[in-house]
């Protein structure tokens, strides 16, 4: 393999050459290293920098030398080739006096903040730490529904799971009825907007035929995106009964799950709408689902995500908001209440877009 010279291109147009020698199409690339094709492509046009995770399959995939490795996950992670003079200048020894101070007065128990564009980690308050996470668990049974299924498929809601949502203390916020018929696509938005788990426990039985046999393929995408800290045993998040005690996360699996479902445009649509309205028909009933999170409308430059609450889990939201420079991709756990999540949101969200753009 011939060096890689670093000064006379960029990473995305480098990627796009080499996948092309290789005789790959974005979609092959991205299936030999588990990510979306879409990815490929914001990436080959430099208009997002791969994860670490990424460029660790990447230099696999591509045979990166040994000896370049180091060089070559910095080039592809920050766009910055490693020899140049601004390479050398972003490598202080303290960080720069004239950022702000870290929002240290965060409630919740984990918070993480992660700059979308850059690939830059702002905030990681006990960021690894495996926490029960609620209903933000819909993010992964979303995007699994996504690219698993076929969306125009109709199914029924059986009455089986509006009780089986009854007995665990569930949350039925789409109010779904049984008996109507409604199409997969539209219980993606029952799911992620008025958070239903009865809309959420549907989808799981249709895909995977049983709740265990959906949880087994959401363990098995967590290992593909390799959310190591990640374990789930059902599709909506009640962690709360001792027998789902295996189900739980952390705030920084979150901030890499919601950003690998963001780069789906169907999912990124979804979460951004405070209403969605399914008109009647034959098969079904109308429905009205308002979003659970407040952050969409009062928070300008709100796209998103997913809020979660338990018992156990308390407060949670998986946020998301862009600037004209800056896209901001967070996740709060355990904060202590629905106000108190708000403002632990904003904060993080403040400080994040007061930084300098690097």
């Amino acid at each position: 393999m011939e060096r890689i010279n670093y000064r006379n291109t960029s990473f995305g147009a480098w990627l796009k050459a080499r996948r092309k020698r290789y005789r790959l199409t974005q979609g092959e690339l991205a299936e030999r290293i588990h990510c979306a094709a879409v990815t490929i492509r914001k990436i080959e046009a430099d208009e997002r920098r791969p994860s670490p995770q990424l460029v660790a399959l990447l230099v696999e995939q591509l045979a990166i030398p040994t000896e370049w490795r180091e060089d070559f996950r910095q080039w592809a992670c920050t766009g910055i080739p490693p020899h140049s003079a601004l390479a050398q200048e972003r490598k202080p020894a303290q960080p720069s006096p004239f950022l702000p101070a870290c929002p240290l007065t965060v409630q919740a128990t984990a918070a993480c903040l992660l700059d979308a564009n850059s690939n830059s980690l702002l905030v990681d308050i006990r960021g690894q730490q495996r926490l029960p996470i609620a209903s933000t668990t819909k993010i992964m049974t979303a995007i699994i529904t996504i690219e698993e299924a076929d969306l125009h498929e109709t199914v029924t809601i059986e009455q089986e799971v509006i009780d089986e949502i009854i007995r665990i203390d569930g949350f039925r916020g789409a109010g779904l009825v049984a008996g109507d018929r409604i199409m997969l696509k539209d219980l993606l938005y029952a799911m992620l907007l008025p958070s239903g788990d009865e809309a959420a426990l549907t989808i799981a039985r249709f895909i995977g035929g049983t709740m265990a046999g959906f949880a087994q393929l959401m363990n098995d995408y967590a290992k593909r995106l390799h959310l190591t800290q990640t374990h789930y045993s059902n599709p909506c998040g009640f962690a709360y009964r001792e027998k789902h005690a295996d189900h739980y996360s952390t705030a920084r699996d979150l901030v890499h799950l919601a950003r690998y479902a963001l780069s789906n445009p169907l999912f990124a649509q979804i979460v951004q709408l405070q209403r969605y309205i399914l008109s009647a028909t034959p098969l079904h009933r109308a429905y009205t689902w308002e979003t659970t999170n407040s952050l969409l409308c009062c928070y300008a430059g709100a796209t998103g995500i997913k809020t979660g609450y338990g018992p156990l889990a308390g407060y949670c939201l998986v946020f998301s908001a862009t600037s004209p420079d800056r896209h901001l991709i967070g996740a709060i756990l355990q904060s202590k209440g629905a106000i108190q999540r708000l403002e632990d949101t904003r904060q993080l969200l403040d400080w994040g877009f007061s930084l300098p753009t690097l």
